[in-house]
């Protein structure tokens, strides 16, 4: 099959081989099909494209009888080539050797820095981790690569599997023929000693030994996590039932903007392949040719989306479902069906199909886990930015201070450094780190892929901005700061702990910085050189030491590496669906101003003035807690004030539903692109949608509403609706976020809920409250055994509303005539 050989087809001389000949036969007979459209290496995502070619340019019923050729014609073929693996296909790569003793040197120096006390035993662990982790993947490519090979005619069997995604990954090559790597113990952490052999070497004894932790969380979780996949699955369909396709067009004039995905700095999804299947919510125009690439209203094609990705447009508007003004979607908000690449029909079940598409990938990834046999996956830690695009560096918001070793710092926390292109049109945009080093001077001209700045992922630090004498504040040895000598290196470290344990004095730990006649130094306006010290932080400096702007005052640890693994991801996207606050929340600054910062008894007030003299805004949090901002620091809205994670419910309040639809869609596909699963944004949004349909009465005005009463957007606008028409007060309201099993039992359909979960209750607060079902739904109608209102269903339903209203009309105008009659008489 693999003989190259010289062919003419259709009068065109190629270099083939012969399977591909054999694979050209199968073709649909066509001028659209040339033959070079298998011409080529053909994996697993060339024969999908190739369908997929099929399907645009001979349609449906050419592309299933290709399909069909396809699956026999392979069966026959690959039982015929013979495929089989020997001992000599595993090719072990030649710099391994010389790689790991590299390696392990690395690794002495940095057992080296934490002997001599320059690192803590977290800190170590994190960097040996991270340099194990970078050296098995390096080794994993090598071994890759050098299975691509050939010998002679000969393909490497496995490597033919692994290529054309018939049975092999990267990472399981990496383990036979490059070296296992890391392991994790059964409770997600990693174990520092790393598996140096392949499976073709063969383990050691003790290396056997670290390998059973994997295969037996593998096997356990497998049993496990299936039934958390299937039960998030059956929340979600039960959530975005209801939603389904009601009419071709709202008429909506809202949007949202989308913008390409990065992962650090390396694009991951371009900006055609983010809206491909949207509709255009404004003219999509070249920037440079001006011609128009889509019209207001219509729907970016697979052509289309090339010619964004090529256009290098920052951005693009789109329609959303989460700014659609039907009850239920229409067409145009919604997009392209994605079975079919053409607009989506009235009456599709978009809401199921959502459910489906992000419940499904659950099963598979936690099966995942199985496959690597707990290989820890996590990732070495992102330290730094490169630019992905050439262009011009604009920094904004960013205050920087050179250190002593010449480098600079920066000191802003919500600084951004943006490539911007000739006309000053964004191209890319990264946040600068608080104390990262900056390579770069704005106005620099760098080109793709330049390293532009770099930091410690290991631990946050706290920076000094001038030079003075340190002077401890409310350190007091074994209260609020311990000397602890490590066992084993007999170094010295203070480490700031709980004193609220030790003492009942309102202690508020700092360092500051003093000049030579003892007065507190300040760095302009407000700010004085006082630096708060969080909990568990290490000190670098002494009591009256002498220090030098950008040097480095203190260390907040970052807390040891667990593995990126979706038995971590599927609790996670389970914590963002269901809207659970945080383990550590973030604060998050309600409006812009002006920081002032309050000591209360044991807590700090965090103040923000604002400019327009409007009344400031408060907040108490407790003493220790890492602040992210200090006295004088200006501020703007939704920045954090306090480390933590942001908690949803605060998102949608400060900065409305499009932030809060952002912030969940990069969340969840953040744990999903982990594991290289694709799922389209739109069925994200369509959860998001349902999740922040409610509302809270704030002021019931003449409605029959109660003030606090939470309700049904589309309940709340009708009631408002009758209202205004009668003459009365609207009511307000403001919008609520409800995690996924709160809204499935507080949908508008009582039959629906108590379908879902705690049956009785729902059912006796119903019969209390007098409820009545419309019967909208899939679900209620499933239950009472009407017709569905889906596909067919829909239209049915249609048409017999508009018998009715019909029938209602004539009715009217016979008792009309009637009336007129007898007035007639």
């Amino acid at each position: 099959l693999h003989t190259p050989i010289v062919a003419r087809i259709n009068g065109k001389i190629y270099k083939t081989t012969a399977g591909r000949m054999i694979l050209g036969e199968l073709l649909p007979k066509s001028d659209n099909m040339p033959f070079d459209l298998v011409n080529k290496v053909m994996p697993s995502g060339e024969i999908k494209a190739l369908l997929a070619t099929t399907y645009e340019r001979c349609g449906d019923k050419a592309m299933i009888m290709l399909a069909d050729a396809l699956k026999d014609t392979g069966f026959e073929q690959a039982a015929r080539s013979g495929i089989s693996i020997g001992y000599e296909d595993i090719v072990v790569p030649a710099e391994k050797k010389n790689i790991i003793a590299a390696t392990e040197k690395e690794a002495e120096e940095i057992e080296q820095q934490y002997q001599n006390g320059l690192l803590s035993s977290g800190e170590r662990h994190n960097k040996l981790i991270d340099l194990w982790q970078k050296t098995t993947d390096k080794i994993g490519d090598l071994a890759y690569a050098a299975l691509g090979k050939t010998t002679g005619d000969n393909w490497n069997s496995i490597y033919m599997m692994a290529v054309s995604k018939a049975r092999g990954s990267k990472s399981q090559i990496q383990q036979v023929a490059g070296m296992r790597g890391m392991m994790q113990k059964p409770d997600g952490s990693i174990i520092e000693v790393p598996i140096i052999s392949n499976f073709k070497e063969g383990l050691t004894m003790s290396e056997y030994f670290t390998s059973t932790h994997g295969a037996r969380k593998g096997m356990s979780d497998t049993a496990l996590k299936t039934a958390d996949a299937g039960y998030l699955t059956r929340r979600l369909v039960e959530l975005a039932q209801n939603t389904v396709i009601t009419e071709h067009d709202c008429g909506t004039t809202e949007y949202i903007t989308a913008k390409p995905v990065y992962q650090g700095s390396t694009l991951s999804v371009p900006l055609g392949d983010v809206v491909l299947g949207r509709t255009a919510a404004h003219d999509i125009v070249h920037p440079i040719t001006k011609e128009i690439i889509v019209p207001a209203g219509e729907l970016i094609t697979k052509s289309a989306a090339k010619q964004i990705n090529e256009s290098g447009l920052p951005s693009v508007d789109v329609r959303s479902v989460l700014t659609c003004h039907s009850d239920g979607l229409c067409a145009k908000c919604y997009g392209m069906d994605l079975s079919r690449n053409a607009l989506v029909h009235v009456g599709e079940a978009v809401g199921v199909i959502a459910g489906q598409s992000i419940g499904e990938p659950g099963t598979q990834l936690t099966l995942r886990t199985f496959h690597i046999g707990g290989v820890a996956s996590g990732g070495a830690e992102s330290h730094f930015i490169e630019v992905p695009v050439a262009g011009t560096i604009k920094l904004s918001g960013v205050n920087t201070i050179k250190n002593s070793a010449g480098r600079v710092v920066v000191l802003s926390r919500n600084g951004e450094l943006s490539v911007v292109d000739a006309k000053g049109e964004k191209l890319f945009t990264s946040s600068l780190p608080y104390a990262s080093m900056l390579i770069v001077n704005d106005g620099d001209t760098v080109d793709k892929g330049a390293k532009v700045a770099e930091w410690d992922p290991y631990s946050n630090t706290i920076i000094a901005e001038k030079d003075g004498i340190v002077q401890f504040q409310d350190l007091v040895e074994n209260v609020s700061y311990q000397e602890e000598v490590d066992s084993m290196t007999g170094i010295v470290s203070r480490k700031v702990i709980n004193w609220k344990a030790n003492t009942k004095k309102a202690l508020n730990p700092a360092i500051t910085l003093v000049n030579d006649r003892g007065e507190v130094i300040s760095l302009g306006g407000k700010k004085i050189a006082e630096y708060l010290l969080p909990m568990y932080s290490v000190l670098n400096v002494s009591n009256g030491a002498s220090v030098a702007a950008g040097d480095i005052l203190a260390r907040i640890p970052v807390q040891a590496k667990r593995t990126g693994d979706i038995t971590g991801g599927l609790p996670r996207v389970n914590e963002l669906l269901e809207v659970r606050r945080p383990a550590n929340p973030a604060l998050l600054a309600e409006i812009d101003g002006t920081v002032e910062l309050e000591d209360a008894k044991s807590k700090i007030i965090i103040r923000i003035v604002p400019d327009d003299g409007t009344a400031p805004v408060e907040y108490a949090v407790p003493k220790g807690t890492n602040l992210l901002v200090r006295s004088g620091d200006v501020v703007k809205k939704a920045e954090k004030l306090v480390d933590g994670d942001p908690v949803p419910q605060d998102i949608l309040r400060i900065l409305g539903q499009k932030a809060l639809a952002t912030f969940m869609v990069e969340q969840i596909q953040q744990v999903y692109r982990l594991q290289g699963v694709s799922i389209n944004d739109k069925h994200i949004e369509i959860l998001i949608r349902e999740m922040t349909r409610r509302v809270e009465i704030t002021n019931p005005g003449d409605t029959g509403f109660l003030m606090g009463q939470v309700v049904d957007r589309v309940d709340f606008e009708e009631e408002n609706a009758r209202v205004v028409h009668d003459g009365g007060r609207p009511a307000e309201s403001s919008q609520v976020l409800v995690g996924l099993t709160r809204a499935s039992l507080t949908s508008r359909s009582f039959i629906s809920n108590a379908s879902f979960q705690q049956t009785t209750k729902v059912l006796v607060d119903a019969a209390i409250s007098g409820a009545t079902d419309k019967l909208v739904g899939i679900n209620e109608n499933l239950i009472v055994g009407r017709l569905i209102p889906i596909g067919t269903g829909a239209y049915v339903r249609r048409v017999r509303e508009i018998a009715r209203e019909e029938e209602r009309a004539e009715k009217l105008a016979r008792d009309g005539a009637t009336q007129q009659q007898l007035l007639d008489i």
